[in-house]
């Protein structure tokens, strides 16, 4: 934009003029021959202490820096953005009208007229300075419109007039300073009307007081009004003291929001006035007659004009729809049948004026598409514009095949990607940079956008052209940079003759060279290449670097990363045309460096930038970047040219250091740069052990071009890691190889065996390095192995870190490092035997790495009586058998420990003397119990015993034996041996528990014993366990108990075991049973509801009869204790009634522990198959606290089965059935009903059946059942 005028690419903003406020010198303009309607008042400056922050406010919202886009609006509230000037007192507007022409004006018009004696009018019809119509203006007389009409609207012609006074509140000093102000305000007013310019004026006064300090301001401010006419909304506004800065901000916007429409209004009438022009249809009549050499502006011509002026008020308008209109209609008339370019030659100077009216009618366009976000429309503005253009230059102009042209297509791209960066358009904005919404958030996921997609206003099923898309602005810089790079060209091929001053040329010569070359907006021939080096002409390199790197700049922001560096590229070549070949080096060289090319194998484009920077390299001198570029080109992949010769070992021959100058030292890494060497390295086995040597085979394969020079390295170095490890091979190329027996050689490859210098040498640091000598030099296609040996002295894993060659001559030191993953791929091993040289893939995936494990120990350890089961709470003995299977003797430390996910138990050395807790460096925990062991000679066997308490719960330990020791010939290398053992911890016994009611044998106290003591309400319980042995043997069982772990409060209780053996054995899966009795005394008025017990059961167990006790303990199930309320228990009795009948007596014990008499229905079904001695019915009522017994006599009449007696107790009160518990000598039946063992007979008791015959009941017993179930 540089090269146009900056009024035609600046956009249009309403102009408004400060007056009063503190002026700046460049906005102290007036008209430029003083001419013109002059605005004063006498009033001085304001003085008020706000008017700079005023004067900030108001330039904040200045519109110039503002994008070039509809969003600006949105972000400024509104505000279409204005242009400011801060004035003093004085301002001039420019004329209206011009003067009458002068008497040489008119000497000069009358010298082409026929009649001599043509008398001057006497009242001139008199136009604009600025109008074609006037003789003084550059447009007279057939011109249509420059840049100075664009200027009087943006820097002259104010929209708005702002006047500032002070306001001051002086009793006696009121009157005389309000006539003043209206004086000053009527002057200008009426200056302002005179001028005819339409200018509205605004006067803002800055007060001394408020309105409450001062009551008279509102008085003085309406008469103001009055006197001067303003308008009271939007003419006068009144500035407070003592107000905050926020505040004084919030005045200017809402001062700018109450005038804005002052100014849309005032370019739309000056649009209106243009309109009414354009519509008369008919040229204006001139000041003074054209003369006969040139004719008068014809209606197409004002046509143009007048589209113009209102494509320009619409802008001031930001109206940017019409203002589009305005602007198309007026470019097409330009460029129509009828139009300047049409009707006036090339060689005139309105055909260039033409075309820069046209090149801004075309700019202004795209910049209305662009506002309001139609990419795709603008791009297509642009092309079409630009392939018009060149149809009307090869057709009316001077042709486009000259550097005029491709100085104006190059400056045309770079006008568009100005344009996109000035617009900030929303699909194109950078991802660092958008505002955080729903449309930016695609954007920022799927990276920087590269182009903009149509706009949905153009039809789906219409083709856009990719060229169509509206591109990021590194798109048109690289167009810009092409056409640039043509017109060098051009003027490059321009003949001398033409390239020769006018001056110095002949005429014929000057004619010629104006009807070939176009230098519209550019330099002529003879200055655009100049003839001489001394003669400086225009710097095409420097225009063609500065739009390259912008567009490089642009790629690389977007992630364009290979355009980015074919732009870069570029640059170099440019740089190195022209010769900066240190400029171009460094360039070039910081681009070949972090070339993406390397990595994604373009070998092209990196065989192009490596040959440019040797090439710069090789200019300027730079040795070490000469010889990295040399080392790169001899890799295969970069294609040479068939002429290239690469010799890497004398390329600095030429360009040696100076003798006092430092060598330049070159490092390169593989990756970093293409290599042609392909190594190799394998060790024979993943596995090896220290003290013995490991072997290794180093392979290097020269894949250079066939026509490049053998390479001889210094050295070929490999670092190993640990890092104390090093290998190196030195270049000598007279010694034979180390083992030269073992030398075969086939068509390619070349076999060394050097693994007899296998013992390295140690510094003083402690770095071992492994040396050997060998002929190191590489020929295209060559390829050597060496057999190597390593005797490693510290375990662990040896892994070769990098392999690195080195080249040290006279002229440069290069150092090229390739890391494993460079390798060549397959991984080969070489063998060479009587079978010949041959190659054997290695299947492993990284032959690089070995471990190295230490010397393998002799030393054994075992555990005899580990096959042993181990039960919980038992301690365990573990003998270890010691042997020396060693060639010598050994005196070793042995380490035990134990290690669980919980806490592990504590296990100790029988031998307490001779143990102690570890304290060598590799035990992790203080647990570990160390044992010194006594001297070992070879094939003596020693037993250690260590001893643990197991856990009381099963878990699972893991038992680690550690075995340190080292042997005397080499004191210097730990031995080790580790033996880990797995020890499940299982309980010996599970058991199962019954809970169940008894009946307590002491009386319950009475409720009419009022002196005796009443401790609670006795309770019994039985409580049986039915124990089994889950262990491998048969153990022995010394005693059984049971502890009460939680006790309810309030509760009294007594545990006793029912008389048993006192020991007695128990064998694998059988089962034991044990019945304890527990007493409970609960108090009678507190707690009645359930509670719970806990329990443990003990059991003491041996192995054997005789060895050492072990007391296990098992958890037992809650214990949940009923609450206390009525309940009946059933106990049954056996006896004989005589010798030979036995009788049961069944007993109803019915208990109340409440503080209410309770009445019991007990009722016993009968039928004729049924009888027995008791009451069939009965009615029991019992007092509180007490307890009363109903029995029942039954006579059996068979023997061995059970009887089914469904006797019912029902409370009476609540009318509900009270189950019957079953005590001693009964068991439950689902259903209902009390199961009685008969030991002889049986007697049948039914509730709710039919009768049963006996002989029904000899059958079921009789078929073989245990026991007869008949109820119901």
């Amino acid at each position: 934009m540089e090269a146009y005028p900056p009024e035609y690419t600046a956009h249009n903003y309403p102009f408004v003029v400060l007056s009063g406020l503190t002026p700046t010198p460049e906005d102290q303009a007036v008209s430029p021959d003083g001419k013109g309607p002059l605005i004063r008042a006498q009033l001085p400056l304001v003085t008020n202490e706000r008017k700079d922050e005023l004067l900030q406010d108001f330039l904040k919202a200045e519109g110039s820096d503002n994008d070039w886009s509809g969003r600006s609006l949105k972000v400024q509230h509104s505000i279409v953005g204005f242009r400011f000037k801060s004035v003093g007192r004085e301002y001039r507007l420019p004329p209206k009208k011009a003067d009458p022409p002068s008497p040489q004006i008119l000497s000069r018009a009358n010298s082409f007229k026929d009649d001599e004696d043509a008398k001057v009018p006497t009242r001139w019809v008199l136009h604009s300075p600025l109008s074609p119509l006037t003789p003084t203006s550059p447009l007279y007389p057939d011109g249509v419109i420059d840049s100075l009409w664009m200027t009087k609207y943006q820097e002259r012609v104010p929209c708005l007039y702002i006047a500032f006074f002070d306001f001051s509140s002086d009793a006696n000093l009121n009157s005389l300073n309000d006539n003043q102000l209206k004086s000053d305000i009527t002057d200008m007013k009426a200056a302002l009307n005179k001028s005819e310019s339409r200018t509205k004026l605004v006067v803002v006064l800055l007060s001394d007081k408020t309105i409450l300090e001062a009551p008279d301001i509102e008085e003085r401010l309406a008469t103001i009004r009055r006197a001067t006419g303003l308008d009271p909304k939007s003419g006068l506004f009144f500035l407070p003291p003592d107000i905050s800065r926020v505040e004084v901000t919030a005045f200017v916007q809402t001062l700018l929001s109450t005038v804005q429409p002052l100014c849309i209004e005032y370019y739309r009438d000056l649009t209106k006035h243009s309109r009414r022009k354009k519509n008369r249809g008919s040229a204006p009549a001139p000041t003074v007659a054209p003369t006969t050499a040139s004719g008068a502006l014809g209606a197409y011509g004002w046509s143009i004009r007048y589209d113009v002026k209102m494509g320009v008020f619409a802008e001031f308008r930001q109206e940017m729809d019409a203002a589009c209109r305005h602007y198309t209609s007026a470019l097409e008339s330009l460029m129509g049948p009828e139009g300047t370019f049409e009707t006036t030659a090339s060689w005139s100077p309105r055909w260039d004026e033409a075309r820069i009216i046209a090149d801004m009618m075309a700019f202004r366009i795209i910049r209305c598409l662009l506002w309001s976000q139609m990419g795709t429309t603008a791009t297509q503005s642009w092309v079409n514009y630009r392939d018009r253009m060149r149809e009307l230059v090869d057709r009316r102009g001077k042709g486009s095949t000259n550097y005029g042209w491709e100085a104006w297509e190059s400056r045309w791209a770079k006008l568009m990607a100005q344009l996109i960066q000035r617009a900030e358009i929303q699909a194109l904005s950078m991802a660092d940079s958008i505002d955080l919404t729903v449309s930016s958030a695609a954007a920022r996921e799927f990276g920087n956008p590269v182009y903009m997609n149509p706009e949905k206003s153009i039809p789906i099923n219409e083709k856009v052209l990719p060229w169509h898309h509206l591109h990021h602005p590194g798109y048109w810089m690289r167009l810009s940079a092409r056409s640039a790079k043509r017109r060098k060209r051009y003027a490059l091929d321009m003949p001398e003759e033409d390239r020769t001053p006018p001056g110095q040329s002949p005429a014929s010569a000057v004619a010629h060279r104006s009807n070939t070359y176009d230098i519209y907006l550019c330099p002529e021939p003879h200055e655009e290449y100049p003839i001489g080096a001394d003669n400086e002409g225009f710097d095409h390199t420097k225009d063609i670097v500065a739009r390259l790197q912008s567009a490089s700049d642009a790629f690389k922001e977007r992630s364009q990363t290979r355009f980015s560096e074919r732009t870069q590229l570029e640059i170099g070549r440019e740089l190195l045309r022209k010769g900066a070949f240190q400029e171009a080096t460094n360039l070039l060289k910081t681009l070949w460096e972090r070339s993406a090319w390397r990595k994604e194998r373009w070998w092209m484009p990196l065989f192009e930038l490596t040959r440019t920077l040797n090439e710069c390299a090789q200019r300027a001198g730079d040795i070490a970047v000469l010889a990295s570029t040399v080392f790169e080109l001899h890799s295969p992949h970069l294609r040479l040219f068939r002429d290239m010769k690469l010799d890497l070992m004398n390329c600095g021959q030429s360009l040696k250091a100076k003798p006092d100058g430092e060598k330049p030292s070159v490092q390169l890494t593989a990756g970093a740069v293409v290599s042609f060497i392909m190594p190799g390295f394998a060790f024979s086995s993943g596995d090896g052990y220290v003290g013995q040597t490991t072997l290794a085979q180093l392979r290097v394969v020269s894949d250079a071009h066939p026509n490049t020079a053998p390479i001889s390295f210094s050295k070929i170095r490999a670092q190993f890691k640990p890092d104390r490890y090093q290998l190196e091979l030195t270049h000598s190329p007279t010694e034979e190889p180390s083992s030269s027996s073992t030398e075969a050689k086939n068509k390619t490859t070349t076999f060394l065996d050097v693994s007899e210098n296998k013992a390295g040498t140690a510094s003083d640091d402690g770095n071992v390095l492994y040396s050997s000598i060998s002929d190191l030099t590489f020929g295209p296609g060559s390829c050597k192995v060496w057999l190597l040996g390593m005797d490693v002295k510290d375990p662990g894993e040896l892994e070769l870190q990098y392999l690195e060659f080195e080249i040290d001559n006279e002229c440069y030191k290069l150092t090229v490092q390739v890391e494993p993953g460079h390798f060549a791929r397959p991984y080969l091993w070489h063998i060479s035997d009587d079978n010949g040289p041959r190659d054997k893939r290695i299947g492993k995936e990284a032959p690089w790495i070995a471990e190295i494990k230490p010397k393998p120990p002799k030393l054994d350890v075992s555990i005899l009586n580990l096959d042993r089961a181990i039960h919980t709470d038992e301690t365990v003995n573990l003998d270890f058998k010691i042997t020396n299977f060693e060639g010598e003797d050994v005196t070793a430390t042995l380490d035990v420990r134990l290690l669980s996910k919980l806490d592990p138990p504590e296990i100790s050395w029988l031998h307490e003397e001779e143990s102690t807790e570890s304290d060598t460096p590799n035990t992790a925990t203080t647990d570990t119990r160390t044992m010194t062991l006594p001297k070992l000679t070879p094939e003596e066997s020693i037993t250690k015993t260590a001893s643990f308490k197991s856990t009381s719960t099963p878990s699972e330990l893991v038992l680690e034996t550690k075995l340190h020791y080292t042997l005397p010939s080499e004191p210097d290398v730990p031995l080790s041996k580790i033996f880990t053992a797995s020890l499940n911890l299982t309980s010996a016994f599970e058991a199962n528990y019954d809970f169940s009611p008894r009946i307590h044998p002491d009386p319950w106290p009475s409720y009419f014993s009022i002196d005796t003591p009443t401790p609670g309400l006795l309770q019994r319980w039985s409580l049986t366990t039915h124990m089994a042995s889950f262990a491998s043997e048969t153990l022995h069982v010394h005693s059984l108990a049971v502890e009460m772990d939680k006790v309810p409060k309030g509760l009294t209780h007594h545990l006793a075991a029912l008389p048993t053996t006192d020991s007695f054995p128990i064998a694998p899966g059988t089962m034991h049973t044990a019945e304890f009795l527990l007493d409970t005394t609960r108090p009678p008025t507190k707690e009645h509801r359930p509670m719970t017990l806990s329990a443990r059961l003990f059991i003491t167990w041996s192995r054997t009869p005789t060895s050492a006790t072990v007391t296990s303990s098992l958890p037992i199930s809650a214990l949940v204790l009923p609450p206390l309320e009525p309940r009946v228990i059933a106990t049954a009795a056996h006896s004989n009634l005589t010798p030979s009948t036995p009788l049961t007596q069944l007993t109803l014990t019915l208990e109340n522990p409440s503080q209410h008499p309770l009445t019991f229905d007990i009722s016993a079904p009968s039928s004729e198959a049924l009888a027995f001695s008791g009451p069939k019915t009965q009615g029991v009522t019992l007092l509180p606290y007490s307890r009363v017994e109903v029995s029942f006599r039954l006579l059996p009449l068979v023997k061995g089965a059970h009887v089914v007696f469904g006797v019912m107790v029902k409370d009476r009160y609540f009318v509900r059935e009270v189950p019957v518990l079953t005590g001693e000598g009964l068991s439950a039946v689902e259903g209902g009903g009390l199961r009685c063992p008969i030991l002889m007979y049986l007697w049948l008791v039914l509730r709710n059946a039919r009768p049963v015959s006996r002989s029904e009941v000899m059958t079921v017993v009789d078929m073989g059942h245990g026991e007869t179930y008949l109820d119901g």
